[in-house]
Formats: C-alpha cells, structure tokens, sequence
C-alpha cells in the first residue's frame, strides 16, 4: 500500500490558508462558523490539518455552492 505523500502531510494555518487560496481571516471564520470545516488537530499548543481533509471540505463546499 502507497500513500499519497502529498495529500497526507499535516500543514499549519498558514499553509492551509494557502491552500484554499482564502485570507487569513477568512479561514479563521470558516474554522469558528462552518461546522463541516475540518477543525484539524492539536499537537502540543498547534493546530494543524490534514491537506486531504482541506481538499475535501474544498471538493464538497464548491458543489454545495452550485
């Protein structure tokens, strides 16, 4: 079995955001208000995300939008 290394690594908010192509500050108000936002996980006092997590609230919010 081959994992995707790519879409399996944990990002903090900053590389997140930069994924999703959003602002900081946007990201943050989907985090606090969009309850199918990843939320991600703690390590330690950071949050980080899963780039695949990201891709697929990215993947399910664009076709709940059309």
């Amino acid at each position: 079995m081959q994992f995707e290394s790519n879409n399996d690594r944990a990002v903090r908010a900053r590389e997140a955001y930069k994924l999703l192509a959003i602002g900081r500050s946007s990201f943050y108000r989907q985090l606090n208000a969009d309850p199918s936002f990843p939320q991600g996980a703690k390590i330690g006092r950071a949050r980080v995300w899963l780039v695949s997590d990201l891709f697929m609230w990215l993947k399910q919010s664009s076709k709940r939008r059309r």
